[in-house]
């Protein structure tokens, strides 16, 4: 990824594992040690984040959330502001509380454009059964 490089990292201490979509649900991070002012990247030692994918309406595989990772972040940038002040760190919280905002308002939109379909398929399920329904007359 190209970020790598500006925390002068060497290039792909981030990989994210392609799935056969063009979308990436699994990111191998390969861990860091710091030797005086020199980053160490450990080259067998990953930390690998997964992330939930939702295949149509009900079906999904388990993952994390973005809103967890930075609802995360946002808990230790707190933490490291509390610690030791810097303006930098007010920035980040800023952004981090601004992207969890953009998601919540997203998820809730989306729950909303859930909520009719599935108030669609109920009433469709709901007509299906009707016309499904045995004939409960009593024989004359």
């Amino acid at each position: 990824m190209e970020n790598d490089r500006i925390f002068n990292l060497p290039e792909g201490t981030i990989v994210a594992k392609n799935n056969g979509r063009d979308e990436a649900h699994e990111y191998w991070i390969k861990n860091i040690t710091k030797i005086g002012d020199t980053p160490i990247v450990l080259e067998d030692n990953y930390t690998v984040i997964n992330f939930m994918e939702v295949f149509g309406e009900a079906t999904s595989v388990s993952g994390v959330l973005n809103e967890q990772i930075a609802i995360m972040l946002l808990d230790r940038i707190k933490k490291l502001e509390a610690v030791r002040h810097d303006e930098h760190n007010i920035k980040m919280i800023e952004a981090l509380n601004t992207f969890i905002d953009a998601a919540y308002a997203r998820k809730e939109l989306n729950a909303n454009e859930r909520a009719q379909i599935v108030e669609r398929m109920t009433n469709s399920r709901l007509i299906n059964n009707e016309l499904n329904k045995p004939d409960l007359k009593q024989p004359e």
